[in-house]
């Protein structure tokens, strides 16, 4: 069981690293708001999420629905122990601030309805909320993956 949820887990750490990676020259638009950034990076980084956003959805949604099957499995299994439980509340807490705190999905449509050749101003806000969305999702996933070894595998 402890197998399938980091081999899955990491699938996602590693969806969200290869996210963050796109993002890396434009990440002081979430982390360092003040600090200049250059007009083609941001619409390179735009562009790039419009054509990933298709494909990210179902790759994450089964990270999701089968992540959180295996955890709700294995919280069963061991009895509703005190570790499995707090796997399940680390893993849904950031997933409720990133659909909730964050509104992904109003970060998806904006970058999906806003042509990149639009102004900077525009371009940008999307891509500011899927910066820290991914985040979110990269220290969620790997954090998931480090507290099974932590607190589940002998």
């Amino acid at each position: 069981m402890s197998s399938l949820i980091v081999s899955l887990f990491s699938i996602g750490t590693t969806i969200f690293y290869v996210l963050s990676c796109i993002e890396r020259r434009v990440l002081q638009l979430a982390f360092a708001p003040g600090k200049p950034v250059e007009e083609p990076d941001v619409r390179f980084v735009h562009q790039s999420l419009k054509r990933l956003i298709p494909v990210m959805p179902p790759s994450n949604g089964l990270v999701l629905l089968g992540g959180t099957a295996l955890l709700i499995y294995q919280a069963i299994t061991l009895h509703g122990d005190w570790s499995s439980i707090v796997l399940i509340v680390y893993y849904w807490g950031i997933q409720l601030f990133i659909f909730l705190g964050l509104n992904v999905s109003g970060a998806i449509q904006d970058v999906l309805n806003t042509p990149s050749d639009s102004s900077i101003l525009e371009v940008s806000r999307g891509v500011k909320q899927l910066v820290l969305a991914h985040h979110a999702g990269l220290v969620q996933n790997f954090g998931t993956v480090l507290l099974q070894f932590l607190l589940i595998i002998d």
